[in-house]
């Protein structure tokens, strides 16, 4: 039985372990495509290599092999193609033909030479770093048919092939379906019932790398296929499934299997990707709606860890530039660092006495973080630790130093005539509730987290193609320091601020989040209204407004957006989750923007603008992720 569950579904690949004894010979031809031998065989149907002799290129011919009791093959195989047909993407193979020839259904595609991620997997130790870049790229693919109204339905390492030069594609889509379109189950059948497994169409995918509600054969979505790219990567990373197998000689080992996934995966035993453990952790939870909103809010949760520890070894190999005795300190600063976490300690108080916690003074020799951030101190000689209330306590309630944004509709971008190509078109966008922070994250609050080790160093200095060094050197007197507590941390890149939130138990916001806290549902132009910009509304350029270069946090309460957040407008821009894309005039839930990009979007206009067109809460700005600049900083949002 065991090998039959393997054996589900067909693998494309030049490297697919086979018997070459047992493989069928093939026909000569298939269409106008000449065969050349046998790359695999499955429950399918067969894949074999062939030449396409009118373009003059190898490709790979999947053709179900046995027309005499394949009906349901054939209409997998066309359902494949179909599939295929309906993605454009660079992680999802391309499909080159689809046809017919004597009853039989075949699919030509590329030929892949790289083998299967299974087999890259094994072929020796992999550093953890070439591991998330591979599963990112799957993981992009998948999003991409999620974004296609397809969920897959099994997706493992068997089911990802690399091209010669590394390129990632998501491949059989054999048992993909539109994400409205699931079976109705059989509510007589009991699913995790003995002898399933043979029943023909009872149960279709991988069980090892199945949801809990597709083991049961209940609808899925895409958190099904959330779930089996959170198994594979979990075992690409630890070498073995978070669940253990279940005994071959059982009368219900789906029944096992489904036991095993509610008892939850083993703690990892590599210290060093604990972090990404607990992401993962997230994306195995048995309740769908416990897992990650999306594949590409896993993804960048992935990103964003991956980001830090890349950032580490840059630190690491390229401190020249910053100066000898700062990089002696950045070095040891680095040096001390333990594994990276995904969130803020909590202290050993009991949970329920969090609130009366924090509103005891902290130790005199503690480092008090910024109150407007929610956190109360950081870590002390004793270890003591202060933080947030927990996720979740309180709900409706935002930890302090955040405002609650509800959930609603608005319309995002600009009408016509008004605002810049990018802003358009206006589309619907419906936002569950969240929590943004009231005003930026202040230089206090910045460096304490650097003292917990939480955060890369401040390095008070401007990083941007656009200047020389003359030009980085005089902007960069303008980056806040310790001197200037209250005002906003700047001069941090994208990883710097996504590091600061993820500390703080938090993330960056989405581009939608973000311009929704700034304007609400009805239409405004400016966080405040409707009114021009004015000094009582927000500080930009020149000095009617009081400062020269950013103000304190919070510094102009007139300027407050419908929800209470200050300085949406003028201060610093502000670094967001996503990356920069065009919009859709297509309505949409809980948007993250593009799949990938080059460059993020930033939003709210800085102290150096003048013009107030870019003070508009739809106005749009980008900037690439390494880029340091005066006039940047960052809040944080978290999901209620």
């Amino acid at each position: 039985m065991k090998d039959a569950v393997e054996d589900m579904t067909l693998t494309l690949s030049s490297r697919y372990e086979v018997d070459c004894g047992r493989l069928p010979s093939g026909p000569s031809s298939v269409g106008r495509y000449q065969i050349r031998g046998v790359l695999g065989t499955g429950a399918m149907g067969v894949v074999y290599r062939a030449h396409d002799p009118d373009l003059g290129r190898a490709v790979a011919i999947k053709l179900v092999r046995d027309t005499r009791a394949s009906l349901s093959s054939q209409v997998r195989l066309l359902r494949e193609a179909q599939a295929m047909a309906r993605l454009r993407h660079p992680n999802v193979v391309p499909i080159f033909d689809v046809g017919e020839v004597d009853g039989a259904v075949f699919v030509a595609m590329p030929l892949l030479e790289g083998g299967t991620l299974r087999r890259w997997l094994c072929d020796g130790s992999r550093p953890l770093d070439a591991i998330l870049d591979r599963f990112i790229a799957a993981g992009r693919g998948l999003a991409a048919a999620h974004a296609a109204g397809l969920v897959h339905r099994d997706f493992k390492p068997d089911n990802v092939l690399l091209g010669t030069d590394g390129e990632i594609y998501v491949a059989d889509f054999g048992l993909a379906r539109l994400a409205n379109d699931d079976l109705v189950p059989d509510a007589s059948a009991d699913p995790l019932a003995p002898g399933l497994l043979t029943q023909t169409g009872a149960v279709l995918g991988t069980p090892p790398y199945m949801a809990p509600e597709q083991l049961r054969n209940q609808p899925i979505d895409a958190r099904a296929d959330q779930f089996s790219f959170c198994v594979a990567l979990w075992e690409g990373i630890y070498g073995t499934r978070p669940f253990p197998d279940p005994p071959t000689d059982i009368d219900r080992p789906l029944r096992a299997r489904f036991d095993a996934i509610a008892a939850g995966p083993p703690p990892p035993h590599r210290d060093h990707t604990s972090s990404i453990a607990r992401i993962l952790v997230r994306g195995l939870a048995v309740d769908p709606d416990s897992r990650w909103p999306s594949m590409q809010a896993l993804l960048e949760e992935i990103i964003t860890h991956r980001g830090h520890r890349r950032w580490r070894r840059r630190l690491a190999a390229g401190l020249g530039g910053i100066g000898l005795a700062a990089a002696i300190v950045a070095f040891a600063w680095l040096q001390s660092l333990g594994p990276v976490r995904l969130f803020h300690p909590v202290p050993s108080t009991e949970r329920g006495d969090l609130e009366n916690a924090a509103s005891q003074s902290p130790p005199s020799d503690a480092l008090a973080l910024d109150a407007t951030h929610g956190v109360r101190a950081v870590a002390v000689p004793d270890g003591q630790r202060w933080a947030r209330p927990p996720a979740g306590a309180s709900p409706g309630i935002c930890p302090r130093g955040m405002v609650r944004v509800p959930a609603g509709r608005f319309r995002m971008g600009s009408p016509d005539g008004a605002g810049g190509p990018d802003e358009h078109p206006t589309h619907q966008v419906t936002l569950s509730a969240y929590c943004i922070d009231k005003t930026e994250v202040t230089v206090k609050a910045y460096l304490a987290c650097v003292a917990d080790k939480g955060c890369p160093p401040a390095l008070f200095s401007e990083a941007s193609e656009d200047y020389g060094p003359e030009d980085l050197r005089r902007h960069s007197q303008f980056c806040n320091r310790s001197d200037r507590p209250d005002h906003p941390i700047n001069c941090v890149d994208w990883n710097q601020a996504a590091a600061y939130c993820q500390w703080a138990g938090g993330r960056l916001p989405t581009e939608a989040e973000w311009e929704y806290a700034a304007r609400g549902s009805d239409e405004r132009t400016y966080p405040w209204g409707n009114d021009a910009p004015s000094p009582q509304h927000l500080n930009v350029y020149g000095t009617t407004d009081g400062y020269d270069t950013t103000s304190p946090v919070g510094s102009f309460p007139d300027g407050a957006s419908p929800f209470g957040a200050l300085d949406m407008a003028g201060n610093v821009w502000e670094w967001t989750a996503d990356w920069y894309g065009p919009y859709s005039e297509a309505p949409v839930t809980d948007p993250r923007g593009p799949i990938y990009g080059t460059r993020r979007v930033l939003r709210g206009a800085g102290w150096m603008n003048l013009a107030p067109d870019v003070s508009r809460a739809a106005f749009r700005n980008w900037g690439e992720p390494i880029v340091r600049v005066n006039t940047l900083g960052f809040r944080c949002a978290r999901t209620e």
